[in-house]
């Protein structure tokens, strides 16, 4: 078959590909409020919405320092100086930025670390249902794309991470997710292989890494699972390779981050995250978990059984949702086939949550490294969501036999999965002042993250006891000229040569100069902070933190990429 008339057959089939339409204001402010109408209650109390505490903290501690290093200048903050009694701690080369960079920006503006982080929440809640419109919107008509995204919101499961812990990244997450199915929809499904699906699908793709890396690295198994399965017939090879251009793009932008994290795992304690039993995912499947972790652990028992109830609330939803679609006449074969696709991704969802899926953890490289079985729930959720959305299309059609049957229990469930929304809704818990005052002291760490150089490393809190500065050996006077997140100048008088020690952790990337000369350095062993020899008179020195060549390589990837997309895109939008 000839392809543009192949093409033209499938725009024909799928209306809301060829037809324009006013802006959608209707949808969009219906999405506002249910949004709102869900966060409401978390801005009735001025702390944070969690009932997760310690985890709560560490989120709040992040994102004030992250704001104070944006604050001085430093764009591209890798280090947050106030961990670990002042030592520091290069969380944000490891931790994805980009829902910090927003909370940061609205920090500027609200000077309130709470504030801004329900703000961000709230935000990236409501731009996850708008993202998931957009996509449906390529699926089916209006009003059917606008229920499909109201449940993307108010489904149990996005209820619960957006109301009951400190999901605090992942939840933007959500907003990426339908926005690589919009682009690889098109690609793959409708064979619109232009440039601007391309770099959407790039564009998306590279958020979504720097948003929250774990689900990148799941929801990559999804893109593939789509390339393979909703492709059209004889197409997966060329398919294949926009896939790996697309995708190549992605990682290439995002860069200037995931090169760094991927060479500089050998300079901390990156394994801590599998040490401990409840980061172990052989202990915290969702079904069949380790009885003895379960039994110890009072949170671990009534968060599991939480999620438990959910999930059989959203697969039994689920389940009748894919039958009253396979009686549903006025659905598209393509759409059918997206659905049935999708039916057997979520059940690949639920089998790596239980115990018979051990062996594919264990097959599949890197797997073991996101912990809990249970983060599948959040791409079970969105593969859900548009079986059960589009299901409200038989609502229009007067049923019989077992299909009636079907509708009745589609809408059963349906209101129970909007009570327990509700339920969860008002059962959400606060921080209190005492949490609060645990974040601005700055006592609560991330082990995971923590310098090979740090002692005591595995300490969950630690209180600052260090001054900024000590002389181990000899005598001067010293001066703090500037003590900033990224450099620390000090003026030194020394009437003898002296051995200094700084609160501050040996890290690549740290560089000392006395007098615009730079020293060697060595580590103290029992704090692990710098130590440097200083020579009798007057100096200066000054510690700063420094690219080191493979984040320089890393950030002029990003940049080229950048730029060579920016390039296609104006050649594209001048020759149209």
């Amino acid at each position: 078959m000839n392809p543009s008339s192949e093409k033209t057959k499938l725009l024909r089939i799928e209306p809301s590909l060829n037809k324009r339409h006013n802006f959608p204001y209707a949808e969009w402010g219906c999405l506002l409020l249910v949004s709102v109408l869900i966060v409401a209650r978390q801005f009735t109390n001025p702390h944070f919405p969690s009932c997760v505490i310690d985890d709560s903290i560490l989120q709040m501690i992040w994102v004030r320092q992250f704001a104070q290093v944006l604050s001085e200048g430093v764009w591209l903050r890798r280090w947050l100086p106030d961990f670990n009694e002042g030592y520091g701690s290069p969380t944000f080369i490891f931790y994805s930025p980009l829902v910090y960079y927003v909370t940061a920006l609205l920090y500027s503006v609200t000077k309130s670390v709470v504030l801004s982080m329900k703000l961000v929440r709230f935000l990236g809640f409501f731009l996850s249902g708008l993202a998931m419109f957009a996509y449906a919107k390529s699926l089916t008509s209006r009003k059917l794309a606008l229920l499909v995204s109201l449940v993307y919101l108010v489904i149990p499961f996005h209820v619960l991470d957006i109301s009951y812990w400190t999901l605090y990244a992942e939840p933007w997450a959500w907003i990426w997710f339908p926005l690589i199915l919009f682009f690889l929809r098109h690609l793959f499904v409708c064979g619109v292989r232009t440039t601007s699906n391309l770099m959407g699908l790039s564009l998306s793709y590279s958020g979504l890494v720097l948003t929250h890396l774990v689900s990148a690295y799941m929801f990559t198994l999804v893109m593939v699972g789509y390339l393979l399965f909703c492709s059209n017939r004889g197409r997966i090879l060329e398919n294949s390779k926009w896939l790996l251009v697309g995708m190549a793009t992605a990682l290439a932008l995002a860069a200037f981050f995931l090169l760094p994290v991927l060479y500089e795992r050998r300079f901390i304690h990156l394994e801590y995250s599998t040490m401990l039993p409840e980061f172990d995912f052989r202990n915290t499947f969702l079904f069949f978990p380790n009885p003895d972790l379960t039994g110890g652990n009072v949170f671990q028992a009534k968060t599991i059984g939480i999620l438990q109830a959910i999930t059989v609330l959203q697969v039994a939803w689920t389940v009748v949702s894919a039958g009253v679609t396979l009686h549903t006449k006025t659905l598209s074969q393509h759409l059918r086939k997206e659905l049935f696709v999708f039916n057997l991704l979520s059940l690949f969802c639920l089998f790596l949550m239980s115990r018979p899926s051990v062996w594919i953890w264990r097959l599949i490289p890197g797997l073991p490294q996101i912990q809990f079985s249970t983060r599948w729930l959040s791409i079970f959720t969105l593969l859900a969501t548009v079986v059960i959305g589009i299901s409200f299309d038989s609502y229009h059609h007067s049923l019989t036999g077992l299909a009636k049957w079907l509708k009745m229990s589609h809408f059963s469930v349906a209101f129970l999965a909007g009570l327990g929304s509700v339920l969860i809704i008002l059962g959400g818990c606060f921080l209190n002042e005492e949490h609060t005052r645990a974040a601005e002291a700055d006592v609560y760490n991330a082990p995971e993250y923590n310098p090979r150089s740090m002692p005591n490393w595995k300490q969950r809190i630690i209180h600052a006891k260090d001054p900024a500065f000590a002389i181990m050996e000899g005598k001067a006077d010293i001066k703090i000229k500037r003590w900033a997140s990224h450099e620390r100048n000090l003026r030194i008088e020394a009437d003898t040569p002296i051995r200094l020690k700084l609160r501050l952790h040996e890290y690549p990337g740290w560089i000392v100069t006395i007098d615009d000369q730079r020293t060697p350095i060595s580590t103290d062993p029992s704090s692990g902070g710098i130590v440097v020899n200083v020579a009798q008179g007057q100096h200066v020195v000054r510690v700063s933190f420094e690219n080191t060549w493979w984040r320089n390589a890393a950030l002029g990837l990003s940049g080229l990429t950048a730029l060579g997309m920016l390039s296609f895109t104006l050649k594209e939008f001048l020759w149209r």
